[in-house]
């Protein structure tokens, strides 16, 4: 693609805020996971409710699927 769409240039990199960028709406999920251990994220804070490690596991996932969805820049 010689000219990139606007539209998904700011799609992108809005996704890529939340993960690994510097934020405007505070820290991002790295930086949220920063001297978290994996001890620490395995543990569930109650009954029926997911751990840490599962909603990284979430977040990649959907980027991941989300990133397929869009046109090759």
């Amino acid at each position: 693609m010689s000219q990139e769409d606007p539209s998904l240039a700011l799609l992108l990199a809005l996704l890529d805020q939340a993960y690994d960028h510097r934020s405007w709406h505070g820290p991002n999920l790295l930086g949220s996971l920063r001297g978290v251990s994996w001890k620490r994220a395995l543990e569930r804070p109650g009954p029926q409710r997911h751990c840490i490690w599962e909603i990284v596991l979430h977040c990649a996932y959907w980027k991941y699927v989300a990133l397929r969805k869009l046109p090759p820049v």
